[in-house]
Formats: structure tokens, sequence, C-alpha cells
């Protein structure tokens, strides 16, 4: 609520203008003329009203001192605009999956309507499974777009900060996406890519061997060649997000220092990804231990469950999993893994 000076204090204000389109204070025309703009209580009121609706959207209690341009850091009224600032744009996110709404925080004023590039914040109590929606502070439901398409799922993930910002002209609002450096490939030209949308893993320390070679040419490894190990599916939440597969396989080879293990996906006849170790061409007559690690990296490319495989075998020999010599070592704590990470796009 204000009070219009054109209205309330008619006809003792100035007309209208571009700089005061609700009039402005004039001078009485003369000493005890009476037309001059009046300080009374309606426009008092309105003074005062401001100011505590101010402080009251702060929680700050008025301190019972006058404010003064002495000390900025002691004037309750900057500190009040100053929270509003900072903490204005902040919401409290009720509603459910896909269907978002906002509230304003405590004391805070709630907007009268949908403004050009009005921008909320607010921390996700659920994460998106597909097409979402807005209602801020019950001023209408909105479409929730990203790069200019409706979201698919996993772009709102529970517990973090969200962004939107109204796009008027298309009334709807704009997922703003904070990207995350991906430092794992910094070296080798790394890139930006999304905040993790879900993870899912698989320990395996059990004891297996295998005799099925995979040979060490220039083809890739196909799904006929080594043993399978392990396995593990993941369904992406958006066929743009991108999965980042990590594995770990212990083992030993006898009577060949090669080994070698491979990704494969569904019923994919070639090889992901390979990871080898070894001296091509020596042997040797006791068998050796070693950890193996492999990393790949994938647009998803479906909503639909997909397994990854992981195959092992040496050039020639055992191929003994989470061993050697065809024994377990370690009593069980030599394990190996998978684990399938999915990032927003």
């Amino acid at each position: 609520m204000a009070i219009r000076p054109d209205t309330e204090l008619a006809p003792n204000v100035t007309a209208a203008t571009a700089s005061f389109p609700l009039g402005s204070s004039k001078n009485e025309t003369a000493p005890g003329s009476n037309d001059g703009t009046p300080y009374n209580l309606t426009r008092a009121d309105d003074i005062f009203g401001f100011q505590q609706a101010l402080l009251k959207a702060a929680n700050i209690v008025a301190s019972g001192n006058t404010d003064t341009a002495l000390n900025k850091n002691s004037s309750q009224y900057l500190q009040a605009m100053l929270h509003q600032v900072l903490s204005g744009f902040v919401f409290d996110e009720s509603g459910a999956a896909d269907v978002y709404v906002l509230d304003v925080v405590g004391n805070n004023p709630a907007p009268a309507d949908y403004e050009a590039n009005m921008t909320f914040r607010f921390v996700a109590t659920n994460t998106n499974t597909g097409a979402s929606t807005v209602d801020v502070e019950s001023l209408g439901v909105k479409n929730i777009f990203a790069d200019g398409a409706a979201l698919t799922g996993g772009e709102i993930i529970v517990g973090n900060t969200i962004t939107i910002t109204f796009d008027v002209a298309n009334d709807r609002f704009n997922l703003i996406t904070t990207a995350l450096h991906d430092h794992t490939n910094a070296g080798q030209g790394g890139k930006l890519i999304g905040l993790p949308v879900q993870i899912v893993s698989t320990q395996n320390s059990a004891l297996a061997t295998g005799t099925t070679v995979i040979p060490i040419d220039d083809s890739k490894p196909q799904n006929t060649e080594g043993d399978e190990y392990m396995t593990l599916a993941i369904t992406p939440k958006n066929v743009n997000n991108r999965l980042v597969i990590e594995v770990i396989v212990n083992c030993g080879v006898s009577g060949n220092l090669m080994r070698q293990i491979a990704l494969f996906q569904d019923s994919i006849a070639d090889a992901l990804d390979v990871a080898s170790s070894g001296i091509p061409g020596t042997t040797v007559t006791q068998q050796t231990l070693e950890t193996i690690p492999l990393r790949f990296e994938m647009v998803a490319g479906t909503i639909s469950s997909t397994t990854f495989k992981v195959r092992a075998g040496g050039t020639s020999g055992t191929f003994t999993f989470n061993g050697h010599g065809g024994s377990r070592m370690f009593g069980g704590a030599f394990i190996s893994s998978i684990t399938i990470t999915e990032y927003q796009a």
C-alpha cells in the first residue's frame, strides 16, 4: 500500500511529470496562502509505514535511536535494505516432484505479478522426473524450461539451490544451471560438466578365474573375448546427460604379464574402452598381482535401463579375478568395482 499524492493531497501538489508520475510537492505561493503541499497525517503515516514495513521484512527491531548519516553501519534502514537485496529473491519450496510451489521466506514481501527477468532461488525438496512447473506465491502455474526445451528429468536435484528467471515473451521460467569442472581430465583438456544426478555402484570380492584371452592387436575387443566378471545397470534420467563409468579390477595372470580389461554395453559387440597392463611378449614363471583402473565417459543416449559389462583376460594362461594362481587374496578385501555417475548435460 502507498498513498497517491495526486489524489490524497490534491490540489496542493504539482501536476504529474515523468520524474514524479503521481505528482510532487510544491511551496505556498505566499505566506499563509495554504496552497502548498501539507505535511499531514496521511503523508506522515505513509513514511512511517514504509520504514516499519522495511524493518519488519528484515526482522529488525527498532533500536529507538535516530538514524543519521554519520555511521552507515548503524543505520537500521540500510541494514534492512541490504537484507532485502541479499535474501528477497530466496523462496521456500513445497509441492512435489515436477510441481514446485514457492512462497516468500519469513516477512519478505511477495511479488505482485510476474515481470520480465524476475529471478527466484529455492532449495529443491524433490528431484524432477520430467516436464515441470512452478507457482510463485499463487501468481499462476508456469512451465520451467532449460535451453529452450521442457525439462525431461534430473535437471532439478533435491537439496540443490535452483535459480529460475521469468521469460515474459514465452510466459515461462528458464532454469539457470550451475556447471562444475571435471578435474579428472583437466590435464587433457577437461571440460565443464553439470551437477551429478545419480550414482550407482557395485562391488565384487568373489574369486573367479577364466582362460578366454583378449588378444593384443589393432582391433576392438569383442564381447566374446575374455570372460565376464562384473555388470551394472543404470536408467539415465536424460538422454543428453553424461555417464562416467569407473572400473577397478584386481587380478593376476599366470604365464604372461599382459592382462586386459574391456568395457561393453548391453549386447554391443565392440568394446567401449580397454585398459591393458604388462610388457608385450614377456613371460614369467610366477603370477603377479595388479589393480587395473578404467574410466570412460559418454552421452547417455537413452532413458531406458542400460547395462555395462566388464570382461577380462590375458593373452594366454589363467586370469584370476580378485586373486592370483586361482586363489583368493587378502581374505575378501581385494575388491573390484564399477561406479557409474550421471551428470547433468
